[in-house]
């Protein structure tokens, strides 16, 4: 896979990418939004499987030394999780996420008010509910792949 980044980063459309650093080995830790797990070591993929739990280890060996990369969603609905490195026992690092919430009270009423125009279009007009839930539907979809860089990793360890 050569489209491993130098660096960590994160987007609800392309995944979670963990980037360590061990000597001068770079190993990186991808987690999709489909629960495709992927560790690759220098750009070789050592460990690969799907995973829908809370959490997931994946445990490789590279060379002499032992490595264990552990994913672990500790509040889904917050962006809460954290992708830990050990090597032979002794953890190297630890990256941990959250959604950075940019909600303001100009953006609130700004819904609100886009809320009620629709909500009296449809009722003016007797549109069927299922346009409205489509409507909304799509208007959610656009908003959460926009929002690429609502995601904020910390780096601790």
């Amino acid at each position: 896979m050569n489209n491993i980044p130098q660096s960590s980063q994160a987007s609800l459309l392309k995944g979670y990418w963990f980037i360590f650093k061990d000597g001068d080995r770079s190993i990186a830790a991808h987690g999709s939004s489909t629960g495709q797990e992927k560790i690759f070591v220098d750009g070789q993929l050592v460990s690969k499987k799907r995973s829908f739990r809370m959490t997931s280890k994946h445990q490789f060996y590279w060379e002499k030394d032992t490595y264990e990369i552990v994913f672990r969603i500790s509040q889904i609905l917050k962006g809460k999780m954290e992708c830990s490195l050990a090597k032979d026992g002794v953890l190297i690092g630890c990256f941990k996420t959250s959604y950075k919430s940019k909600l303001t009270v100009v953006k609130l009423l700004v819904y609100a008010l886009v809320g009620a125009v629709i909500g009296f279009i449809f009722g003016y007009f007797d549109l069927p509910l299922w346009l409205l839930v489509i409507i909304c539907a799509c208007v959610i979809v656009t908003s959460v792949a926009r929002g690429n860089n609502n995601i904020v990793i910390n780096q601790e360890v």
